[in-house]
Order: C-alpha cells, then structure tokens, then sequence
C-alpha cells in the first residue's frame, strides 16, 4: 500500500495516503506492486520486487514506501504505465515501449526470457499510442491502429492460433481488421416523389463482418440498415428535382468509403403502367425486351431469350403473376399483370454422358468374359440405356453396361457401345479378339492334413499341387489364419508362429487367374504364455490355469517378504516363499520382494518338540517346531525342496503334515527332513516309514537319504547349557530389533 507499514497479511478497509508521493497523475497495480506516474513525468514504485518489477536494478523482496524507478531520465516523457502480475511498462510520448520485471513467458517483449531489473526498450515496436498488460503477457496499439501481443498465449490471450504454455518473446501484429470497401452495383430508381436505391456487398468487408449499411440524401439525415438488406427507398421527394444519394458499408471497425448516385423523381406512371424487369438466369441470355421498363397493365410483351452452348432452356417464370403464351419457348409473349414484376428465363445444363476408356482385350473360345462399362453421367436425371454393335456370337450387353457370356467364334471384333438418356449420348470403342480355345487347363491342389501347433512355436505347412496347359501366374492365398501365421503367395507355404490360441478353419485358395481350386484344414493353436519369476525360480511357457511351483530364496541380511505381480493369475499363498502360481490366459511377471534380515552367525536351529515319528502305510504324520510358522519357507528331505502340495502347514508353533499320497511313494527306511525360515532352518525332522507289507520299493537300509544331521548345534557340540542359551537369547534380541528398525523404516516412508 505503500505507507511504510509492512504488517504482512494486514489489510486496510479505508483508504490510506501513499507515503511522499503528489502530482500523481496515473496508477497502474500488478499482482503485488504498484506504478504511480506523477506530472513532472517521473516513474514511482512499490510493493513485490522479487522479479525486479519495481525497476529499481535489483530484485530485492519488495519496498513498503514508493521508489523511484530507474532508467527512464534519457527516455523522454512517459505518458502511459501499465503493470502486469509481476513486470511493468511505460510508454514514452515518442511512441517508445519500456519494459522491466519478470519475463519466464516472454512478457517483457525482448526476445528471450530473462529477468530485467531496469526497464529496457523493445526494439521491435515503434511509433505506439497505447499499452496495457496481462498477468503474464503484454499489448500495445500503434498510431496506425495495429495491435501488438506478446508473452503467454495458453488461453488465447495473444489473439493468435495456436495458443499454448509456448512463450512468445517478440511482440508480433494480430489482425483485427480494417474498415469495408464501398459497395458495389450501386443503382437508383427513381418514381413519384421517391427513389429507390440498390446495391450489392463491397468486394472487401475489411477481415470483418459487415453489420449493416448506412444510407443518406444529398450528404444530410443518415438512415441505418441490417447486414442482409441491400435497399432502402426515399420518400417525400420534389418531382423534377435532382437528389445525390450516399451508401457505405459498417464493420466493426467503422465506416467505409460512401459511393454516390443521382436521380431525379419522375412523378407518377400512369394509373395502369407498372415496371417490369427481365433478366436470364445463369446459362443463358435475354435477346429483347430492354431490362426495365414501364409496361401498361394487360399489354403483352414479346420475350426472346437464348441459350449457352451446354445449356438448354428450362421455361419462363414471374415473380408477381402475368401470362405468358408459351412459357417453355425461348420465344413468347407475356401479358402484363396489375403489379410490378419481375420476369426470368430460366436455363439448365445439358446432360452430358462420358464412357470411360475401353481397353482392346484378348479371350478364349468358349471361356467365359465378362467387362463392365464405365461412364460418367452429369446434369442428367436419367435413366440411362445401353447398345453395342459388333459383340461376337454368345456376347451380349444389358442395361447395367455389362458385358457377358463365352464368345463362340475366334476373330478380331471392333465394338462400339452406346449410352444415353434419350437426349445426351456417349459412345466408347474397343477391339476384341477372340482365339482358338487350347487344350483344357488342369489345376489342382492335394487335400491338407489338419494340423496342431502352440502359442509361441514355429509352425510350417508345404501344400502339393498340379497345373497342367495352363500360362497363367499361379497365387497361392489364405483365410481364416491365426495371428501370427501368413501364406506365401508363391509358394503356398503357410508358416510363422502363431500368437492366438484356438481352432481355426483354415482354408487354402490357389488360381492361375482364371481357375481356382481351395483346400480346407483344421488348425488347433494351443495356448501357451510366458511366466516371468524376478527375484525368484519358476520362469517359463505354461498354459491358462497351470498350477506352477515358484520360489524364492533370500540371500544372506535379507527375509523373504512376499510375492507381487501376476497379471491376473492367482498364487495359492503370496505370503509363502515356496508356493505355486496359477497362469492366467496370458503373459504373467511375478517379483519376490524381500525384507532386511539378520545373519545366521552362530549356527542357530529352531528346535524340534515333535518328530513325525513312525509312518505304517495308514492316513498322515505331523511334526511341530517351535518357531513362528508364519516365517516359514520350505521343507527339505536330503537337500532337495519337498512340494509344497506334499504338506500343509499350521499355526501357533509351526505344525507340519505330510499328506498320506506322498508318504505312500517312500520307500520303508528312516528319513531327516528339516524345515527351512526365513531367518534360521529347524533341527531335523525324523521320520520312519514301516509297513507291513514294505513299500514301493525297500532298499533294507535304516538311513533314508537325508537322515544325516551333521553340523546341527544340539547333536553334540559339546557346549556347556548356559552358552547355548546365552547364545540365543542374543539371537533373539537381535532378530527383534532388527524387526522393529525395519517396520519403523517402512512407517516412514
């Protein structure tokens, strides 16, 4: 506000005096500043000068209190401010634009888009009598009435196309018109006590819409008309007296030039006695009567009138009643009405039929031959017939212009074919000739097995063929092909590699030109897409709805997290690091996320409250570790992962089942598993497997591969109690804090 006050966010409901300011002849306010032109021509200014809008040669926050702006003492007398949201301007009475402040959209007008703390002049404008400014672009009108834009145009604010965050940096003109030119066709008819004025549009409404026309008498009271009406009549005139009459055309930049004609009212024409105007219509011309004249009620008039070459006359027409003798004959006569009217020979086009050109072509004894006829028919309204003269035997024409049938007799045939409507008539010419038939051609193309082929594979099919006394170009061609497959014209060969799945009906087409054999086969694509496994184990091709088993190992400081992804496919547990994938009918990507974890330093093994014990060929067993199965990972027999499908998993301390369909394929013997976490593996798991019978195979040993537990730390180390204990009561502590930091990360971001 400019009082020395910088209470910022304090606003004034009065209104308050500008510290040190007088003779203040304009203002101009922009976003945050202010511009004050006082009568001793200086510049003042306050507010925001982030930008340097306030012209003082620096950008400097913002001044409370009005500073004088920089720059402008050699400029001469400034005239005009103006300010916009951030940068201001000045325009000097020597018609020059001074600009300073932001400029990120070109509104400084300086050809690039740098700050200016001072105010520069633009060079690209002269001679301006106005300025104004936009939030983030500029104006400025000259003394010759252009009008220049520049700076930011997304709006359409700049008056040009296109519009856009596109900065324009150079003030550049906007058409916006000029003034119309004078009318043309302008006449005067004159009657008793009055005249009649005509006209047409001028040749240049000025870039802008004509809105109406202005008229007057003897340069004196001036009549207004709209933009359609091109008349106006003068009444109350002096019979005998000369007038001079005035009509320009109005835009919505002014007037245009006046154009000027006399006239001198004739009184009035006899009681019976009306004007009669007669003119032709586009085509033609009128022989006689004159174009006006006066014509007693009920006296005939002859009327003649002539067609253009291409033209043919359509009939006579009135506008206001009269009667002619013959009003189709380019000779007549009319009868006057009691009424002014307005009498018209009318002309239409001559229909005109053109035959496309006719090709001389060759055919065969006995073979079939079919040509169509092409023409062009305009300004006719048909319908059209056709004739041709020459055909040979067992050739004809109908009236769609279709040539047909098997001509009987070798020879050379000149043909002519006729079109027309009855008035207008085409004609085309060609020569045909007609040769001995040769020996009969013979093609054939062997029956094709059906074929089966999957999404992804390469598939080929080689088609055998016969073609016998013929000279044509053999063309092999396919339908009903899956994507991804495709027929070489050449040979037939049908390959590629298919990218749908279905069963299609394939059918193989093959021609000389003339004949045509086709065979069809059932082709059967099976479906088969990409499964990709990042971070993981279980990548490759599988059908829709192949349950697939996927993996994922943590490496050393990392705990499996959960699977992600799928494109639509199910996983039977996301939780679980050893579990399976169900395809969906495409390409799937799945990712095994991991989380941080500890390392194993020391060797540590879930301990072991429950063995599976001994299995004798009835229902299932179950063995319980002490350790949180939601961390579970896998179970191993002998270093080789178990299925996941072989087991189920339960809560609390970890219950691990083995289901009965694959305890019934080990053999009898005692078998180690150890089940495997995401941070420590458990001690290992005894199992023995005794039936009565033995099982599927005994090999009499009493070790089952896996049964060895070496390197476990409860199977002899020979540790007093306390340090195995002290050992994992630290593991545990470490795991807990290591959990904590993690899920405390995660909260963060």
């Amino acid at each position: 506000l400019g009082d020395d006050d910088v209470t910022l966010g304090m606003s004034r409901s009065e209104p308050t005096e500008v510290t040190g300011l007088a003779g203040v002849i304009a203002v101009a306010t922009g976003d945050s500043h202010v511009l004050a032109l006082t009568a001793d021509g200086t510049l003042w200014a306050w507010g925001a000068n982030f930008d340097g809008e306030l012209g003082t040669g620096a950008s400097d926050g913002f001044s409370a209190v009005p500073v004088q702006v920089q720059g402008l003492s050699g400029a001469g007398e400034v005239k005009t401010i103006a300010a916009g949201g951030d940068h201001s301007l000045a325009l000097t009475a020597a018609g020059q634009v001074y600009t300073w402040g932001a400029n990120h959209d070109g509104q400084l007008g300086i050809e690039d888009s740098d700050q200016e703390d001072t105010p520069v002049p633009s060079t690209a404008l002269t001679s301006v009598s106005a300025i104004a400014a936009g939030t983030y672009y500029s104006l400025a009108v000259t003394s010759g009435g252009d009008v220049y834009t520049w700076g930011e145009n997304s709006l359409g604010q700049l008056g040009r196309v296109p519009t856009g965050w596109a900065a324009t940096q150079r003030p550049a003109s906007i058409a916006v018109g000029s003034r119309p030119g004078v009318p043309t066709e302008v006449e005067v008819t004159q009657g008793d006590s009055q005249a009649t004025l005509t006209w047409t549009a001028p040749a240049d409404d000025g870039g802008a819409a004509i809105t109406g026309y202005k008229v007057s008498k003897d340069g004196g009271t001036t009549w207004e008309t709209a933009s359609g009406t091109y008349t106006h009549t003068f009444t109350g005139l002096t019979n005998g007296q000369e007038y001079d009459f005035q009509v320009r055309a109005v835009n919505r930049v002014g007037d245009g030039p006046e154009e000027e004609v006399s006239a001198t009212p004739t009184g009035p024409p006899p009681a019976t006695e009306h004007i009669l105007m007669v003119q032709a219509g586009d085509g033609g011309t009128i022989v006689g009567p004159a174009p006006t004249q006066v014509v007693p009620a009920g006296d005939p008039v002859n009327l003649e009138a002539a067609a253009n070459t291409g033209y043919h006359f359509a009939g006579w027409t009135s506008t206001n009643g009269g009667t002619f003798g013959d009003a189709a004959s380019l000779e007549t006569s009319f009868t006057m009405p009691d009424a002014a009217t307005t009498v018209t020979a009318n002309f239409a086009h001559d229909p005109v039929i053109t035959v496309d050109p006719l090709d001389n072509e060759t055919v065969q004894a006995g073979k079939s031959y079919v040509r169509s006829v092409l023409y062009t028919y305009e300004y006719g309204s048909g319908p059209v017939g056709f004739s041709a003269t020459g055909l040979p035997s067992g050739l004809s024409i109908d009236q769609s212009g279709l040539i047909s049938g098997a001509p009987l007799t070798p020879g050379t045939y000149p043909i002519e074919v006729t079109i027309t409507d009855g008035t207008a008539t085409g004609k085309g010419t060609f020569t045909l000739t007609v040769q001995a038939a040769p020996l009969p051609t013979v093609l054939e193309l062997d029956p094709l097995d059906n074929g089966v082929t999957r999404v992804g594979v390469s598939y080929s099919k080689v088609p055998t063929c016969r073609y016998l006394n013929g000279s044509g170009t053999l063309v092999f061609g396919a339908s009903g092909l899956p994507a991804g497959l495709s027929v070489n014209p050449d040979s037939g060969v049908i390959s590629g590699t298919p990218t749908e799945p279905g069963t299609f009906a394939v059918t193989l087409t093959l021609t000389d030109g003339t004949l045509s054999v086709n065979r069809t086969f059932t082709l059967t694509v099976a479906a088969l897409y990409q499964l990709t496994v990042e971070d993981g184990e279980g990548s490759g091709i599988y059908p829709p709805g192949a349950v697939v088993p996927i993996s994922a190992e943590a490496l050393s400081g990392r705990v499996f997290e959960a699977w992600t992804g799928g494109d639509g496919g199910t996983f039977a547990d996301p939780t679980m690091a050893f579990t399976t994938f169900t395809m969906p009918p495409n390409a799937a990507t799945i990712t095994a996320t991991y989380l941080p974890g500890p390392i194993n330093p020391i060797g540590y093994a879930y301990p072991v409250l429950g063995h599976f014990g001994t299995w004798s060929g009835v229902g299932s067993v179950t063995a319980t570790v002490d350790a949180d199965h939601t961390q579970f990972a896998r179970l191993t027999l002998g270093g080789s992962v178990v299925a996941p499908a072989n087991y189920s998993i339960a809560g609390g301390s970890t219950k691990i089942t083995l289901n009965s369909a694959y305890l019934s394929g080990l053999a009898n013997g005692t078998y180690q598993f150890v089940a495997e976490y995401v941070a420590y593996p458990s001690g290992p798991i005894q199992l023995v497997v005794k039936r009565g019978g033995g099982g599927p195979a005994d090999p009499g040993a009493t070790d089952a591969p896996g049964a060895k537990s070496d390197g476990m730390p409860f199977t002899g180390t020979g540790l007093p109690a306390w340090v195995i204990l002290l050992a994992l009561a630290l593991v545990g502590v470490g795991m807990r804090l290591t959990r904590v930091a993690y899920v405390k990360a995660r909260s963060r971001t």
